[in-house]
């Protein structure tokens, strides 16, 4: 083995590392967004102008009506076709149809993430847990904990 390419080798992997470094400080964010409100669809396209981050473009395009239900115990989406069509046409118009990850916002009637310690589960197991945790949910959401669709892991 020549010494030339340990040394490129090593230059190699130390340029690799840096990658790696840096991605992991800097992570690739999304350039792409899109929020769904009650009867709107928002994009929104990022892009990077010297070292950081502007707005590029911004469309809201209204849905027709009775196309989406907010709601945490049903399919928020009645009309698939009319939703997906709002929403490739709001990508189009902020040129982000090339963009390959998106960051999604949702109304807070959609989903719902609550972190419970697992203290405050007991020992509960089963069926005992799913009524353990609605109960200990049922303060921190703004619906009835009856109406929703609870998971756990």
């Amino acid at each position: 083995m020549s010494r030339g390419f340990v040394q490129g080798t090593l230059a190699g992997l130390t340029s690799a590392g840096a990658r790696v470094g840096r991605w992991l400080r800097e992570p690739d964010r999304p350039r792409l967004g899109i929020e769904f409100h009650a009867g709107t669809v928002a994009a929104v396209r990022l892009a990077r102008s010297g070292g950081r981050r502007r707005l590029a473009a911004a469309a809201a395009i209204g849905l027709p009506e009775g196309a989406r239900l907010p709601g945490m115990a049903r399919s928020n989406v009645a009309d698939r076709a009319a939703v997906g069509a709002v929403v490739r046409q709001a990508i189009e118009r902020v040129g982000g149809l090339t963009e390959r990850r998106v960051a999604l916002v949702l109304p807070d009637a959609v989903a719902r993430i609550v972190i419970l310690p697992e203290g405050d589960l007991g020992a509960a197991r089963g069926a005992a847990l799913d009524d353990v945790v609605r109960f200990r949910l049922k303060d921190k959401v703004p619906f009835d904990i009856r109406q929703a669709v609870v998971s756990w892991s």
